[in-house]
């Protein structure tokens, strides 16, 4: 199956990035930490993707996302490319964590 993923690193006032934590009940990665993100829908650009997953996940519209990095992945089930982008977040306390 070929799934693209796009990622967001956020970064605080001080330069630290913001992770997730996931629940232990969460459906993928459980108990782990990560970025914020998700797969890309077939309809969607990478920048789409990931505006709408940080939505989906935080309450927040990211303004100027950059792309940092790109690559292939493969794993035993999905195959596709990884989107990286990083953004300096306005304010953290705006962040509302809705997912995982």
């Amino acid at each position: 199956m070929v799934r693209n993923v796009a990622l967001i690193i956020l970064l605080d006032e001080e330069n630290k990035i913001l992770f997730q934590h996931r629940t232990n009940d969460a459906p993928q990665y459980p108990g782990r930490w990560g970025f914020f993100g998700g797969g890309v829908h077939p309809n969607e650009t990478p920048m789409d993707g990931v505006k709408r997953e940080t939505y989906e996940e935080l309450n927040y519209v990211l303004l100027n996302p950059e792309l940092i990095l790109t690559f292939d992945y493969k794993s035993i089930d999905r195959e596709g490319k990884k989107y990286y982008f990083k953004e300096r977040c306005a304010d953290k306390n705006d962040l509302k964590l809705q997912e995982g």
